[in-house]
């Protein structure tokens, strides 16, 4: 059985799903989206620094949401927390039916 693979908008790499964090918009912002189960399109990236920072600067997240100036900020905050180990969610996920 194959594992469901997307690419990061950061760094365009294919990677299996339990690998990336999924990211809506949210009228103007990026917001985390920590169950992959938000209504609407989802973008994913790979849960570092570095990815997010080149989804921001090559506008990876205008792209894949079809907006211009979504605020990444929430996101951003989502990851410090996350490497600082407050508050920071799981990244596994149950196995997807289907």
């Amino acid at each position: 059985m194959t594992q469901t693979q997307r690419t990061c908008v950061g760094c365009r790499q294919v990677d299996a799903v339990k690998h990336l964090v999924r990211i809506v918009a949210v009228n103007t912002a990026c917001q985390v989206d920590e169950k992959g189960n938000a209504a609407g399109r989802g973008a994913w990236i790979h849960p570092n620094s570095s990815c997010l920072n080149r989804a921001i600067r090559t506008h990876g997240f205008d792209r894949a949401f079809r907006k211009s100036g979504l605020d990444c900020e929430p996101v951003s905050r989502w990851l410090d927390n996350k490497s600082s180990g407050v508050d920071a969610p799981e990244l596994t996920r149950e196995k997807e039916s289907g």
